[in-house]
């Protein structure tokens, strides 16, 4: 089973931030059962003069080698941290999965 996956991050950033970082973690379980994990953080330690929308892209390819023939569920989860003083935002704006047998 092939698992292909894709997101769009996009973080708001207003103006007059000293400092802001944030992050996603995106994880992939089989029944429960974590299969993998992949981080993105991105953040800037400096006097911002302008408000501004930066964008990321997760993607994943991930090939399941089950051991037996069954049902299985997968999901796909994603958590999102922020760190800064104020107003910062963070979410997904694209997102898409594809399974193939």
């Amino acid at each position: 089973m092939k698992i292909d996956g894709f997101a769009t991050i996009e973080a708001n950033i207003p103006l007059g931030l000293t400092s802001y970082q944030y992050g996603v973690t995106l994880r992939v379980y089989r029944n429960s059962q974590l299969l993998f994990s992949q981080n993105l953080q991105q953040g800037a330690a400096a006097v911002l003069t302008l408000s501004f929308t930066q964008q990321n892209a997760l993607s994943f390819t991930w090939v399941d080698t089950v051991a037996s023939i069954g049902t299985y569920t997968y999901s796909v989860r994603m958590e999102f941290f922020v760190r800064s003083s104020t107003g910062v935002t963070v979410q997904t704006t694209t997102r898409a999965i594809a399974i193939t047998t």
